[in-house]
């Protein structure tokens, strides 16, 4: 089995380059979902603040409408 590895493995300084190189790359890759993962978590609290923001405006329209349809003074 030693033979084999020394015939088709990578010499101990490739194999530590090659194991950098590919941590390196899925650290990359993982922090970059990571980043993408809470600028998604940070829009959707944004997006879950506004439409509270809209609602309360909406159902203050809506309310005084429902006033002024049935004749009554706000």
């Amino acid at each position: 089995m030693h033979t084999v590895w020394l015939l088709f493995g990578p010499s101990r300084r490739t194999f530590t380059n090659t194991i950098d190189l590919i941590t390196q790359g899925v650290d990359s890759v993982y922090r970059e979902l990571r980043t993408l993962y809470a600028g998604i978590r940070n829009a959707t609290a944004i997006d879950r603040v506004y439409e509270k923001i809209l609602n309360v405006f909406f159902y203050m329209i809506a309310f005084f409408a429902g006033l002024l349809i049935m004749g009554l003074d706000a």
